[in-house]
């Protein structure tokens, strides 16, 4: 027959095992995400990339929206990880890197003159920090 002792020891072996592969999933994913964010830094929206976007636009206008999601992306691509666009500072595109660099220059010298509007949001708030962020063009 076990003992009380032998039975919290498997106890608090089972919560160590258990806070091990926490911490472990938890390094893995900010090894992921610092690999995205280098991968996005890194890449850039080609010509291609931007007309499917607009007929992505047109489909949603024809569907009843008066917004489209163009891009999310995580945070930590902004060069201040995001905290100009969620404080709302006027600066908050001189941060952006990247594919939404690329995609707010876009929208400057195209898609502004045309009537659209831009908007920068940080979406959700991950350990209390901003965590991805979405721009969104608007028409209505």
């Amino acid at each position: 027959m076990d003992t009380a002792a032998a039975l919290r020891q498997l106890e608090d072996a089972f919560k160590e095992a258990k806070q091990s592969a926490a911490h472990d999933a938890q390094a893995k994913a900010v090894v992921a995400r610092d690999h995205e964010v280098s991968e996005a830094i890194d890449h850039h929206l080609d010509q291609a990339h931007l007309q499917t976007m607009v007929a992505a636009m047109r489909h949603a206008a024809e569907n009843g929206e008066y917004r489209y999601l163009a891009l999310r992306f995580a945070s930590d691509i902004c060069t201040d990880a995001g905290r100009s666009i969620n404080s709302g500072q006027p600066d908050w595109p001189a941060t952006l890197r990247g594919e939404a660099a690329d995609l707010y220059h876009f929208w400057e010298e195209k898609l502004k003159p045309a009537g659209f509007q831009l908007s920068a949001e940080v979406l959700n708030f991950p350990a209390g920090k901003p965590g991805d962020v979405g721009l969104t063009f608007t028409w209505g």
